[in-house]
């Protein structure tokens, strides 16, 4: 069977990861058991641009909610170009470079666990093996190396700059900036052990799907080795420096170091986030438009009395009377159905035609980012076909962000920004089944019978469609959940 994969010696890295390029991309992930997160990044120079999702729910699982109340939205400064120190010594100078470096780490990680996967998938596709002995690819172990060794050369000097910093500071509190300086080497260690930790855990895994070849064995040793004696390190400098000490691995000291190591990383990325400020549109603009529909409808109803009264002024207490009253009070009646309608009608174009939420994104004071945000809802008739799981219908859940990157971006020395949203679906699962169900199987052997308990999930599908700049990136999934939350999501 041939194969039209990229031979893997091409996909070995030839240089250290220094630059991060700036490229729209999208993505689709599981946030949490109930919150669905997509992402966006959009680089610095596409100006204007436009990001929209849709869910497919079916019909008899569909909830009425607020879908802005469970909408989470975050926009962060994507990696700076360059991991170089701060110039000018400050703060936030110093937690942005913090983040840098361990951005750096993150991304020799991501390196390393790929091409472990792509040397699994070429091992998978039969190159070079028979007998379900398979060859390693060539080139897999310079490739590791160099992921490897990239992190490690990257972290060495930007904790001799930090040194250097935390003994010379210049600022006003020296206090602040040297704790400050001492946060930063600790964040970078949990990074570094997560690093770590992924980079044992990619090549046990590649190990387990190469056996029983033992050249497989020889070529890995090396790298395990030296995840070995780096973590050993680590450990070494941990314990100098007075961190959290996890080799005894009790339950409650790695408990204590998750939580330490959750609370650096949210403290130096608040340096990559922007503010927020947003507001509704139709709570702007309902005094106003509310004010103008009466005016309206009591233009409509004066103006009906004048002729109603006017028109024949010799009635006296007669049927006539009787019918102008009536005919008063479906004036009066008509004119707050007017109100309610032309309130209605003039926020529902609004929204259509402009936006429900407009939001900001801010850094310094300035806008970097600002979007016109819209939820829409639609109910769609069932597909046709055999044993199709829409074919009740379904409804379709519309996200659409109209977004502008504003030139004030590109003096934060970065590439790209990264937008981040965050739905909560869970007010779907309390309509669905039991996330169970039991299946009765016979048991020869015995001459009984075995109950066996078969998972039963949904599948939502979802696309992404992100438009930028001559340039267009969409995405297809299936989302599959349970009664107990989101399971795991399906690339089409």
């Amino acid at each position: 069977m041939m194969s039209t994969a990229i031979p893997f010696r091409e996909q070995v890295p030839v240089a250290r990861p220094e630059v991060f390029v700036a490229a729209a991309s999208i993505d689709l992930t599981i946030h949490d058991a109930s919150r669905l997160e997509w992402t966006a990044v959009v680089p610095l120079d596409v100006g204007g641009y436009e990001l929209a999702v849709e869910l497919e729910i079916p019909a008899n699982a569909v909830v009425h909610h607020a879908p802005w109340a469970h909408l989470q939205s975050l926009v962060r400064l994507e990696t700076p170009d360059d991991a170089s120190p701060p110039a000018k010594r400050t703060l936030e100078g110093l937690r942005r470079y913090a983040a840098s470096v361990a951005c750096g780490l993150a991304w020799s990680s991501v390196g390393f666990a790929r091409h472990c996967e792509r040397a699994k998938a070429h091992a998978g596709s039969g190159h070079g093996g028979c007998g379900g002995r398979y060859d390693l690819p060539e080139g897999v172990g310079p490739a590791l190396r160099l992921w490897f060794d990239s992190a490690l050369e990257r972290l060495q000097p930007a904790r001799t700059e930090l040194a250097r910093l935390q003994g010379n500071p210049q600022v006003e509190d020296d206090a602040v900036f040297a704790r400050e300086c001492a946060l930063v080497d600790e964040y970078w260690s949990t990074q570094l052990v997560h690093m770590l930790t992924g980079a044992s855990e990619a090549l046990r895994d590649t190990r387990d799907a190469m056996r029983p070849r033992r050249d497989v064995e020889r070529a890995l040793r090396p790298i395990e080795e030296g995840v070995f004696e780096a973590l050993a390190r680590e450990m070494q400098h941990r314990k100098e420096r007075g961190y959290l000490d996890i080799e005894e691995g009790t339950a409650d000291a790695l408990e204590r170091y998750v939580g330490r190591s959750s609370l650096l990383k949210k403290h130096f990325q608040e340096a990559l986030f922007l503010d927020f400020e947003g507001y509704q549109v139709h709570e702007r603009m309902h005094g106003w438009v509310s004010s103008f529909v009466a005016i309206l409808a009591g233009m409509w109803a004066f103006a009906w009395q004048v002729v109603l009264l006017h028109g024949d002024s010799t009635s006296r207490m007669t049927w006539g009377f009787v019918l102008i009253a009536m005919f008063a009070g479906i004036i009066y009646a008509t004119r707050e159905k007017i109100k309610e309608v032309g309130r209605a009608w003039i926020e529902g174009r609004v929204h259509r035609f402009y936006a429900q939420r407009v939001a900001r994104y801010r850094s310094r004071n300035r806008v970097v980012v600002s979007a016109r945000e819209s939820f829409d809802r639609a109910d769609g008739a069932g597909r046709t076909g055999v044993l199709r799981p829409d074919a009740s219908g379904f409804t379709l859940i519309r996200f659409v962000h109209h977004g502008k990157v504003h030139p004030a971006a590109k003096h934060l020395g970065v590439g790209s920004v990264r937008e981040i949203f965050r739905y909560d679906i869970s007010p779907v699962f309390a309509w669905l089944h039991d996330d169970v169900k039991p299946i009765a199987f016979p048991d020869p052997g015995q001459r009984s019978v075995r109950v066996l308990s078969a998972p039963r999930v949904y599948r939502f599908p979802a696309r992404i469609k992100l438009t930028a700049a001559h340039d267009s990136r969409e995405l297809h999934a299936t989302i599959v959940v349970n009664k107990k939350g989101l399971v795991r999501i399906e690339r089409s």
